[in-house]
């Protein structure tokens, strides 16, 4: 049975406020992409400590940590993006989320999106790394002017490039979400990801996007 869930920081910027319009909607999880204004990646540990403290006096889990990893120009330093994705695999492990949201980097304006290919799937590939290692599945959205949307990419392609990297044991990280309230022009690569990954057990549907009262209601992890 699939289990409901979504971002909903779009209700108010107030954490508690965003549980209490949860549970009472009878969901049981959220995707957790910020608190009080702040992407959960730069809320402090004391933040970090609350909000975990609401969350289990509203009954509620956490399917997806909602990270900007991959969100930064693919020219851009990667070092420092690097950490954020550890820190993201930390915050997943802290609330048990068992998926982490990924983009594939903006392309400048007016550049070739085929020169930046190998910069590309290296660096998903050191993120897959680090997802192995925490053992939490990366789960890339379709964005506008992402690397993605310039190529029908599949979840196999990040995970084929991912195999390169040391202490690969076989489990793909790397799946794929679809938000159709996006561009159309995204969506076909990540229809063609999920034709592509579907029959494996640890890949969620493409996500389907709906807005309503400030909800964006994605299908997220499936239970049995």
């Amino acid at each position: 049975m699939w289990t409901l869930s979504g971002f909903y920081d779009e209700i108010s910027p107030e954490f508690e406020e965003q549980c209490s319009v949860v549970s009472s909607l009878g969901l049981k999880y959220l995707e957790f992409r910020s608190a009080w204004d702040v992407n959960i990646l730069d809320l402090y540990d004391a933040q970090l400590t609350k909000a975990k403290d609401i969350l289990s006096a509203h009954k509620l889990g956490v399917s997806s940590i909602g990270s900007p990893i991959g969100k930064i120009l693919i020219n851009e330093d990667f070092g420092p993006h690097l950490e954020r994705m550890r820190h993201a695999a930390d915050a997943a492990h802290y609330f048990g989320a068992p998926y982490i949201r990924i983009f594939s980097f903006f392309i400048p304006a007016g550049s070739d999106s085929d020169s930046h290919r190998e910069v590309v799937l290296s660096r998903m590939a050191e993120l897959a790394r680090v997802a192995e290692e925490h053992d939490v599945i990366l789960l890339h959205e379709n964005e506008k002017e992402i690397w993605a949307t310039f190529h029908d990419v599949a979840s196999t392609s990040w995970n084929r490039s991912a195999r390169r990297t040391p202490k690969w044991h076989g489990t793909p990280p790397i799946s794929s979400r679809w938000v159709s309230a996006r561009s159309p022009r995204v969506t076909p690569c990540c229809a063609h990801t999920w034709s592509t990954c579907r029959s494996r057990t640890r890949c969620s549907p493409p996500a389907t996007s709906s807005r309503l009262a400030g909800v964006t209601a994605r299908w997220s992890r499936s239970e049995s």
